[in-house]
């Protein structure tokens, strides 16, 4: 029963081992889709873009946006390699 601006997902890619860490990507299902209310058992994703830069590190964040309120559970969250 999320109730506000609602849920969102977001992975971000970085290259640590340049000179500095660089950022590659950052990927959010917020500018195209948030949840919120009441929803079960659904499938929720980020695609990445190709990109062409090593990634050492990806960080994946689950949110509850700002002026939201309710109760969340990600279950089976999975970093998946897509084949076309």
């Amino acid at each position: 029963n999320v109730q506000g601006d609602g849920v969102a997902i977001a992975l971000r890619g970085d290259d640590i081992n340049g000179s500095q860490s660089d950022l590659v990507f950052f990927e959010t299902s917020q500018r195209l889709r948030t949840l919120s209310g009441t929803v079960s058992n659904l499938i929720f994703d980020v695609t990445l873009p190709n990109y062409s830069r090593e990634t050492d590190r990806f960080t994946v964040f689950l949110l509850l946006l700002s002026n939201s309120s309710g109760t969340v559970f990600f279950d089976d969250i999975k970093l998946e390699t897509a084949v076309d």
